[in-house]
């Protein structure tokens, strides 16, 4: 949240930056040791432009990552689309200060301050949990896709991706994270107060509703972080049959889809949502894009077979790995 105390606001701002710095390690770090713990203004003013010009050669070699990280940097938050193109043209087309000065001055504007949290860069696999308080169902079996749009999908796939979790977590290293609109719709981790920030690993999104802020952030993170992007998919059925839907329906599946476009990966959990998730996508090389590849893995019926299930999942949407002989949907 935005905070009336200079010297919180500036030492959050200046370990932010220097996470950055340790993850993009610009040149010239070297000169810059110590200043993670200073709170004076010199660290971020020296960090600001050494990480500025990473930026920049970063573009030139078309390269959008590091302007992502960086933008998320000083607005302690996700970047939208909008913001991000604004900057990365603002980036090669005026000078390195002034671009700076702009960009400072935006943050300010968008939070009527800069904001006083840390936050954490993490490589290991990313998994974003559903809303607390969502709608569910009384056992994973229940979330099968039913070609309706509404409540039971929803609560489907807010369990089953907390499910998958349980599995998930005997095997594998990964961050459970939230949304937290005290970061601006940025994930935050479920047991601290960090905005975590993914850096050229995989995001996991479940396919839920989700807030204009939250698309807008999610559409940056698939397009420009670096980051490959994979989804536990309900289908598109509303967006496909707006005329047996609900309006809030079909826009949530519309905004939802706005998203997929750029992701990498979509675990269906049906037959039918893979084939609505294929439909749309083979549509999207009309927009210059490919899509993500598409796999249908249906609910398991029999509770012994959900350890299996769960490791397929997470072997498709972090490694990309199919089964022997499968095409993939998309």
């Amino acid at each position: 949240m935005p905070v009336d105390r200079p010297l919180a606001t500036l030492a959050a701002l200046t370990q932010r930056l220097s996470e950055a710095a340790r993850v993009l390690k610009p040149a010239g770090l070297a000169t810059l040791s110590g200043v993670a713990s200073t709170v004076d203004a010199a660290p971020a003013a020296l960090l600001l432009p050494v990480l500025a010009d990473t930026v920049i050669w970063a573009l030139q070699a078309d390269d959008p990552a590091p302007l992502w990280l960086f933008l998320t940097v000083v607005y302690g938050r996700y970047p939208s689309e909008a913001e991000f193109l604004r900057h990365s043209r603002a980036a090669e087309l005026v000078a390195r200060d002034q671009w700076l000065g702009d960009l400072l001055e935006s943050a300010r504007q968008a939070w009527g301050g800069l904001v006083a949290h840390e936050m954490r860069v993490v490589t290991d696999p990313v998994v974003v949990l559903p809303e607390v308080g969502m709608p569910d169902v009384s056992s994973p079996d229940e979330a099968q896709h039913d070609g309706q749009a509404g409540e039971p999908q929803i609560a489907g796939i807010s369990r089953l991706t907390h499910e998958l979790v349980v599995y998930w977590e005997a095997g594998h290293p990964f961050t459970k994270v939230e949304w937290d609109s005290g970061f601006g719709d940025a994930f935050c981790t479920v047991a601290d107060d960090f905005l975590i920030v993914p850096h050229r690993t995989t995001v996991i999104l479940p396919d839920v509703p989700t807030t204009p802020n939250q698309v807008e952030a999610l559409r940056s993170l698939a397009r420009f972080s670096g980051n490959t992007v994979s989804v536990i998919g309900q289908g598109e059925f509303a967006l496909l049959h707006p005329e047996v839907s609900t309006a809030e329906a079909v826009i949530s599946s519309a905004a939802f889809f706005s998203v997929v476009k750029y992701c990498d990966r979509v675990a269906a959990i049906s037959e039918v949502a893979a084939g609505e998730y294929a439909g749309l996508i083979s549509a999207l090389p009309t927009q210059g894009l490919v899509g993500p590849i598409v796999r249908s893995m249906p609910l398991p019926s029999l509770g012994s077979a959900w350890t299996s299930y769960a490791a397929d999942v997470w072997a498709f949407l972090v490694d990309g790995d199919l089964a022997v002989g499968e095409e993939p949907a998309s």
